[in-house]
């Protein structure tokens, strides 16, 4: 949801995705093999910052440049902090986390089986079809 689907509109009808927006991208499953120092984004937390969801969460692309001055703030403010946690903005039973990529070392990270293309042969991958149906996206050509 924090990914390809990002920025499927919120509405009901007909909402087609082009199979093309999945071309070179892979599905992975991350297993931390240890405990991770996340910056809490969740909506209490957000609180104690003075922000509300809607100004740095529940944003859209066009919010970007803010969002990404205020990651750049908590990770100067935090420095053993190794990424940020929030609640998904796409699927509230989520959670998304952003990682510093020179804090977290690859020993930090594991994964379960390996890296699988989300469209090959014309397919979408099973994760990919379950999900569009879910939120009622067509895949289309």
């Amino acid at each position: 949801m924090e990914t390809i689907f990002h920025d499927v509109p919120f509405k009901a009808g007909f909402k087609p995705f082009s199979k093309l927006k999945m071309e070179g991208k892979v599905h992975s499953a991350l297993l931390p093999t240890a405990d991770l120092r996340l910056i809490d984004l969740s909506t209490v937390a957000l609180h104690k910052l003075g922000v509300k969801r809607i100004q740095l969460i529940d944003t859209t692309k066009a919010h970007y440049p803010a969002t990404r001055r205020w990651a750049q703030a908590l990770y100067t403010q935090f420095p053993d902090a190794q990424g940020l946690r929030w609640t998904s903005r796409q699927d509230d039973q989520a959670d998304a986390i952003m990682l510093f990529g020179n804090r977290v070392s690859p020993s930090d990270l594991g994964w379960e089986g390996l890296s699988e293309s989300l469209i090959l042969d014309e397919h979408a991958h099973p994760s990919v079809m379950a999900l569009s149906t879910r939120i009622g996206v067509t895949l289309v050509d």
